[in-house]
Parts: C-alpha cells; sequence; structure tokens
C-alpha cells in the first residue's frame, strides 16, 4: 500500500527550491512508516553472538524474552519528531513498536545469556551447552 504525503498550502516547505527538490508529491511506502531491526546471527564453538541495529532506542525500551527456544525482542524506537505538530515533506527513517522473534539451536544454555546495548546496537551473546561443544579426540 502506497501513502501519498502532498505539499499543504501552509507550510514552511512551500517554496520553489523544495519543490524542485522533491517535486509536487513525495511517495513513500508503508514500509517506512514501520520498523523492523536487522539482525546478525554469528557463531563459533563457544556461543552464538546476535547483533541488532536499533538507533534510537534505549535499554528502557526493550524487552528481550526466550520461550522454547525463540529469543523474541519486543521494543520502540522513536520518532525523533512530533508528528501531530509537524508537516511531513519527506519521511524515511522508520519507526515505532517492532517485534523481532528468531528460533535458536536447541545446543543453546539458556542460562548463559548476556544483553548489552551500544551505540544503538543490541548484542546479545548465548552460550552454548558445554555437552554440545566439539570435543577433540586424541589418538593413543
Amino acid at each position: 500500500m502506497t501513502t501519498l504525503l502532498t505539499r499543504r498550502p501552509s507550510s514552511i516547505w512551500n517554496d520553489p527550491f523544495f519543490d524542485r527538490l522533491f517535486g509536487e508529491h513525495v511517495t513513500a511506502t508503508s514500509e517506512t512508516r514501520s520498523f523492523t531491526p536487522k539482525l546478525d546471527i554469528i557463531s563459533n564453538e563457544n556461543e552464538y553472538k546476535l547483533f541488532a541495529d536499533l538507533p534510537g532506542s534505549s535499554k528502557d525500551d526493550l524487552e528481550i524474552t526466550l520461550h522454547e527456544f525463540v529469543l523474541t525482542v519486543k521494543g520502540n524506537r522513536p520518532a525523533v519528531y512530533n508528528q501531530d505538530q509537524s508537516d511531513g515533506r519527506l519521511i524515511e527513517r522508520a519507526f515505532g513498536t517492532f517485534t523481532r522473534s528468531i528460533r535458536l539451536p536447541k545446543d543453546i544454555d539458556s542460562e548463559g545469556i548476556q544483553a548489552d546495548m551500544k551505540n544503538g546496537v543490541l548484542t546479545l551473546t548465548i552460550a552454548k551447552k558445554e555437552e554440545t561443544k566439539p570435543k577433540r579426540i586424541q589418538l593413543k
């Protein structure tokens, strides 16, 4: 679905410069209105690491849960402006509430999960169970 943002005559954007820059109408898809964080997941023999880009979110905006090997991150990415008091001309940055779930492998240690938030990046370190880690077998 496409939403059409049009120029309002009383807008501060009613300027020939912006008309040339953006045209008469600016199209914004519904995708630009909702936020879904992108994830990276890496692993080594001891742990999994999950990285989620959450710019503008704070740790107080997040809820992280694990239930039956499904890790869920819920949160909010607030808009940087008051939507009711502004005349949006070009809106591309996504914001709003989000939920992102991912099924984890059964080799995780549910007691060995650590979460850290730094510079808008959530990092989850998920330990692997000791009995599932690769064992080196010595030849005799």
